[in-house]
């Protein structure tokens, strides 16, 4: 029996966003991303082809630009997390 991929394509482009998203549409955004990234078994893919509509690659993008930048404070903010 073949692999199927638990979750078809979507064809409807995302609604566009404004601004810098918040932690949490982060975090949705890439978990959104995940069951095209797994089988149906729940087991990961061994190789992903993703369809991404301009306005994720630009999420994509800005996320990585944002990561980058608060990287420099990356100690700072377990802390604050933390508490410790």
């Amino acid at each position: 029996m073949g692999a199927t991929f638990s979750q078809a394509p979507t064809l409807e482009a995302p609604p566009v966003k404004r601004g810098p998203m918040t932690l949490l549409e982060q975090a949705t955004f890439l978990r959104e991303m995940l069951p095209s990234m797994k089988m149906s078994d729940g087991a990961p893919a061994k190789f992903v082809v993703m369809e991404l509509w301009p306005e994720q690659v630009d999420q994509l993008l800005a996320l990585a630009d944002r990561l980058e930048r608060m990287s420099a404070h990356e100690t700072a903010i377990r802390r604050l997390v933390t508490g410790r």
